[in-house]
């Protein structure tokens, strides 16, 4: 583990088993996870996207002992939570915080926002109710509300202000890292832009770190500074910000930035799109050998019947999971070059 790394994660796995009939035979699990590592730094930010059931948002709750592990561990700060009590967990969870995807389904609408914001430090903290008041108005000033809002219920507010709110909740006991499940998607686009730079602002002034799960590539391009392919409970790339988008060597990683919109009218239509087959397979059925093969246009008999090892592809920690790795690099370095002339 680095020493620098406030979260690591190893071999992590969630299987669920699946319900069965009166008539039926067994049944596989569904790994929904499977065998997932990383590590999160102080104060950066990693991406975990893919398709919706890659896994990303079960990684998100496992990390956060919401769902607990099959296999594997999760260290945070330089101690093992994978196995701790509910009660053990307490003091871990006011340095580990979640902002949920849906901002009006994460409040409880009987509540006015004064109480949601302040819930995680009265059961978490022994501070008096004066000081609690006091830092739930300084929280909602934070994240750009005002006083006033704290007496108001969650359906009188916009989405953008539901999301503002819900991360005033996390904010509130002071955390050293946020899972940030999908903080956007539900959001307007220009909504979207002031919600990510309000992240941006936290994470300078707190000195936060984030995992930020999303499928929308060009806010994970705009915040995280690396970023994790999921596909079908596995990483199958893994690097920078700059080496992924830049120089994506998994095939799926370079179908999904083919479908990225290009913000420039005049460079529209100059990218060749990667349409995917089909849809991801049952996570319970996984393919034989490499879990891509079904809809990878590169598709070899190697990949239906090996499966392939996540690989440093160009020894700077650049870590990819394809028989053909070594092909896509060397295309890469061509288009670089070809760009450069």
């Amino acid at each position: 583990m680095s020493n620098q790394a406030l979260l690591t994660v190893t071999d992590l796995e969630k299987h669920f088993e699946q319900s069965k009939g009166a008539f039926s035979g067994p049944s596989s699990p569904i790994r929904a996870v499977d065998g997932v590592s990383f590590e999160i730094g102080k104060s950066t930010t990693l991406g975990l996207v893919g398709e919706s059931g890659s896994g990303k948002t079960t990684t998100g709750r496992l990390i956060t002992r919401l769902l607990e592990p099959s296999a594997g561990s999760i260290v945070f700060d330089g101690a093992d939570i994978t196995e701790l009590s509910r009660t053990e967990l307490r003091p871990i969870r006011r340095k580990m915080q979640i902002v949920f995807q849906d901002p009006f389904a994460s409040l409880d609408p009987r509540m006015k926002v004064r109480q949601i914001v302040e819930e995680p430090v009265r059961y978490s903290t022994d501070v008096g109710s004066n000081e609690r008041r006091s830092r739930v108005m300084e929280t909602l000033e934070v994240v750009g509300l005002n006083p006033d809002h704290a007496e108001r219920y969650p359906h009188e507010f916009s989405g953008g202000q539901r999301q503002r709110i819900g991360i005033a909740r996390a904010l509130i006991v002071r955390p050293d890292l946020l899972i940030l499940d999908e903080p956007v998607s539900a959001l307007d686009v220009s909504i979207q832009a002031q919600i990510v730079n309000l992240l941006e602002d936290l994470q300078e002034e707190f000195g936060l770190s984030y995992l930020l799960i999303a499928h929308d590539l060009s806010v994970v391009r705009q915040i995280c500074d690396e970023v994790a392919v999921m596909y079908l409970g596995k990483i199958v790339e893994f690097g920078t910000r700059d080496e992924v988008y830049e120089s994506p060597t998994h095939p799926y990683t370079r179908a999904l930035l083919s479908a990225v919109p290009i913000s420039n009218p005049r460079l529209r239509g100059t990218r060749d799109r990667i349409v995917l087959k089909g849809d991801i397979p049952d996570p319970a059925n996984k393919p034989s050998g490499c879990d891509f093969h079904t809809r990878c246009y590169m598709a070899a008999d190697v990949c239906r019947s090996d499966p392939p090892e996540l690989e440093d592809s160009t020894s700077e920690g650049h870590l990819v999971s394809c028989h053909f790795a070594e092909t896509i690099v060397k295309e890469n370095n061509q288009d670089t070059k070809g760009k450069d002339k």
